[in-house]
């Protein structure tokens, strides 16, 4: 096998050229902001509405609930199951099942 001598490009034969200079870039002075006016409210539409105290909150106030018809001397709770209101009675029956 015969080697072959490592052959140079064309190009890469001739002299380095010197870097070429770059451009010069000229100083751009900062934009200029125009100064802004602050913002001016307009005047309310009509009178100033006194204030008003908090409405009530939604809470639902007590309801008196009729003695339990099973168990009348035990107190009244009234249980929801399954959307239906029941008594603590038919509850526990309906529990059970």
């Amino acid at each position: 096998m015969t080697y072959q001598p490592f052959l140079r490009p064309a190009h890469a034969s001739s002299p380095p050229q010197p870097p070429q200079p770059k451009p010069e870039i000229p100083d751009i002075p900062p934009a200029s902001v125009p100064e802004q006016q602050p913002d001016i409210l307009p005047e309310p539409l009509g009178p100033d509405i006194p204030d008003r105290p908090d409405p009530a909150p939604d809470v639902p106030q007590p309801v008196e609930i009729p003695p339990d018809p099973i168990n009348p001397g035990s107190p009244a709770l009234r249980v929801q199951i399954g959307g239906a209101e029941c008594y603590r009675a038919e509850a526990v029956n309906r529990l059970a099942l």
